[in-house]
């Protein structure tokens, strides 16, 4: 509803995010989280529909399954939740945020 896309970057661990209302480049993308515990792969992510609208986050060790390292004594799955108003608050993709200024390429000047 705001325009926000969110997407998983996997192997950083996090989540990040772009106002799709501003320009694209990676000083208009944000990290909603980061966590090497709690997001360790955040392979799925979904916002609901409802009045004040959340972002769900599956995080799992499929890694670890696909390496046969996987620990059953460990947390090996997590459902993550957070409104997507809190998600994305104090990063470029919070509405109203200053998004730096994209930089132009210097090109090397041509002797």
């Amino acid at each position: 509803r705001e325009g926000i896309l969110y997407y998983n970057l996997v192997t950083a661990n996090s989540v990040g995010c772009w106002n799709s209302r501003t320009y694209f480049s990676p000083r208009s993308q944000g990290i909603v989280e980061k966590n090497s515990l709690t997001l360790n792969f955040p392979n799925d992510l979904k916002i609901d529909q409802e009045p004040q609208q959340s972002l769900w986050v599956l995080s799992n060790r499929l890694h670890k399954y696909l390496y046969s390292s996987l620990d059953p004594g460990e947390v090996n799955f997590r459902l993550l939740t957070l409104p997507t108003q809190e998600a994305v608050r104090g990063t470029v993709c919070e509405t109203g945020a200053k998004v730096p200024e994209p930089v132009e390429p210097k090109c090397p000047a041509k002797h």
